[in-house]
């Protein structure tokens, strides 16, 4: 991060001395030395597992074991709050007549809005863009639970294939997005979100692809709008297919 916002590193020297980011920004930040913290999550051959617990009242509940994370969604639509959802898939199911552990309190964060919460939205060589919606799709492909004679659990899992897909509803100025769909080139794509104090998120795919598009023609005083469904690939140099990037309050 400088002055200008937020950056992606495409070059270091080795001995760290520069860097090379993308797009170069107007200004740089002043001082001889600059120091950037944040964290990076991205898809890899590494599945961590959950223990959910589901609480009604102090003596009813279940407790879900052996959870792993099996798809889910992000969803900004123009007017409507950021949502999301998030598919598990647990080893077994039982009654817990009691919390097991502590259990923290419920998260008072504000839900991000689609307007003062999205500050940047990129999409490779469209700068000119505007989006109405996006929607991200993530799925573990062939991800199971198996299950054997005489075990009410399951034995183990079927970790399947990490992939992204979704779509992107933008309004049809010109043949860009179109020429980008026709001749299946990869485009880097990524937005970012900022909560209420401060800190920042940046949904990020290294490389996707346009393909099916479908135009909404609505009518006298409507705007022509585009829709491109696209999918993700994994990075060449990278080796992952999505990130999300968090770097705290300046």
């Amino acid at each position: 991060m400088c002055a200008n916002g937020y950056f992606r590193v495409t070059a270091k020297a080795s001995d760290g001395a520069s860097i090379t980011v993308d797009p170069a920004p107007a200004t740089d930040a002043g001082g001889e030395a600059v120091t950037v913290s944040g964290s990076l999550l991205v898809n890899s051959t590494v599945v961590n597992t959950l223990s959910i617990q589901e609480r009604y009242s102090t003596t009813h509940g279940f407790i879900y074991s052996g959870c792993i994370a099996s798809g889910g969604q992000i969803n900004a639509a123009r007017g409507q709050f950021f949502s999301g959802t998030i598919d598990l898939i647990a080893k077994s199911e039982e009654k817990a007549a009691s919390a097991v552990g502590t259990m923290g309190a419920a998260p008072t964060n504000r839900v991000f809005n689609t307007v003062g919460n999205m500050r940047a939205i990129a999409l490779g060589s469209l700068t000119g863009a505007k989006v109405d919606s996006l929607t991200t799709t993530i799925a573990r492909e062939g991800a199971a639970a198996n299950f054997a004679l005489g075990d009410p659990g399951a034995i183990g899992v079927t970790l399947g294939t990490f992939t992204v897909s979704g779509q992107v509803k933008i309004y049809f100025s010109d043949y860009s997005a179109y020429d980008l769909y026709k001749s299946e080139a990869a485009i880097r794509t990524s937005y970012q979100v900022t909560d209420k104090s401060g800190n920042s998120y940046i949904v990020e795919l290294p490389e996707i692809v346009l393909g099916k598009v479908t135009r909404e023609r609505g009518g006298p005083n409507q705007p022509v709008m585009a829709t491109f469904e696209w999918m993700a690939d994994p990075h060449p140099t990278l080796g992952w297919t999505m990130g999300i990037n968090r770097f705290p309050a300046a």
